[in-house]
């Protein structure tokens, strides 16, 4: 249980330092998220079809 808990935490803090390294700040991290969410929805959408 530990070992899946410290994975979870590596895993979203690889995540958040990739959008904080990004050029831009919070702005472009907010906007690289946004968009990756649109893109999960339409790979979500599109096997629901």
């Amino acid at each position: 249980m530990m070992s899946l808990y410290h994975l979870c935490n590596g895993f979203a803090s690889k995540i958040f330092g990739k959008l904080k390294s990004m050029d831009g700040g919070v702005a472009k991290a907010n906007q690289a998220r946004f968009e990756s969410n649109t893109t999960r929805n339409q790979v979500f959408s599109s096997w629901a079809v």
